[in-house]
């Protein structure tokens, strides 16, 4: 197996993962859909980024174009993605095959489904192993119980020549992770890892992620709806809309101060335990058609703060505050609005 330090550009200094102006297009009959429009970030080792927006905002599509899991065509791909300064974008096929597993790994969506229903859970978490090391299988049924004692799946031992149907959703969820770390990655991507899970059980695979994160030094990317679970776990935060990032900045900063009317309105639709005599918000309208966006700024018909100038524009990010970015061609205007009415 070829090691990620000896792939050509391998960079220890630089950034663990650097996006710049990554887009992804899709061509379509009604014609190019632009999916992810010029997102950029960066992740360093033992941070977590949480991304959010509603669905169709771009969050799976920018992932999965990093990982180049995205079929071209129909997807064209341009921008830069570095892993440790290795150029990922149009990368050939061995290259992206040693980062993947051993440098960024990916959760994916709804874990029951994921899971192949004909395979002993055991040998779905080894396979990977096995054919990267060379290992035998007696060997990787072991690592694989050794994973899953490490993400708490009890009984791990017996239960490792189990099928998914004998697993609760929870527990199919800790083996995806299983799975995922089974090359001790330094990135691990987690595309809405608590769907379909009930609230007490989404709080320990948090927990797990996070634990993981803090004793591994692993760097985690979360994509999720849920508002609360980025508060609790993200020490950055990226806010996108119909496929463009429309806020980012560290966690608290945002949640305490958002400066898109978007952002502002996503938090508005949170309970506030604090309060219960206020309404929840709600976002007016529904998310543009991407083949069909709207003159200027997108989020322009379902804003509350739209004037004319936003229909003449599409505004572009730009610093708002220390490590703080937003795209909304009237922050100051709101925020005099906000502070003459209190």
């Amino acid at each position: 197996m070829i090691n990620i330090n000896d792939l050509p550009g391998y960079d220890d200094a630089a950034p663990l993962l650097a996006v710049d102006n990554l887009c992804v297009t899709f061509e379509s009959f009604e014609g190019e859909v632009a999916a992810v429009d010029g997102v950029s970030f960066t992740v360093n080792p033992g941070e977590t980024l949480c991304i959010v927006g509603e669905s169709g905002s771009g969050k799976s599509a920018s992932q999965m174009a990093i990982l180049g899991l995205l079929s071209t065509p129909p997807a064209i791909i341009s921008g830069s993605v570095r892993f440790c300064g290795i150029e990922l974008v149009h990368a050939p096929q061995s290259t992206l095959f040693t980062v993947r597993g051993s440098g960024v790994s990916m959760i994916f969506q709804d874990a029951i489904t994921s899971l192949n229903p004909s395979l002993k859970v055991g040998f779905q978490i080894a396979e990977v192993f096995c054919a990267r090391t060379g290992s035998d299988r007696a060997s990787g049924r072991k690592y694989a119980i050794e994973l899953m004692e490490r993400v708490a799946i009890p009984d791990a031992s017996h239960r490792v020549d189990d099928y998914p149907f004998q697993f609760s959703g929870g527990m199919c969820q800790r083996i995806m992770i299983a799975m995922a770390l089974a090359l001790n990655p330094k990135i691990l991507i987690a595309d809405e890892p608590t769907t379909a899970l009930d609230v007490t059980v989404q709080r320990q695979v948090m927990e797990l992620l996070k634990s993981l994160s803090k004793n591994a030094d692993l760097a985690l990317v979360l994509i999720t709806h849920d508002l609360g679970v980025a508060a609790e776990q993200a020490d950055k935060v990226m806010v996108m809309y119909a496929g463009r990032t429309v806020e980012t900045g560290l966690t608290d900063a945002v949640f305490a101060k958002p400066y898109h009317p978007y952002t502002q309105a996503l938090l508005s639709s949170m309970p506030d335990v604090t309060n219960n005599f206020n309404r929840l918000g709600i976002i007016s309208g529904s998310p543009p058609v991407l083949t069909k966006l709207p003159e200027g700024c997108s989020f322009r018909p379902r804003c509350q703060f739209a004037a004319p100038m936003c229909r003449l524009n599409r505004p572009q990010l730009f610093v708002s505050g220390p490590s703080r970015a937003s795209a909304c061609l009237r922050v100051n205007d709101i925020f005099k609005k906000k502070s003459s009415n209190v």
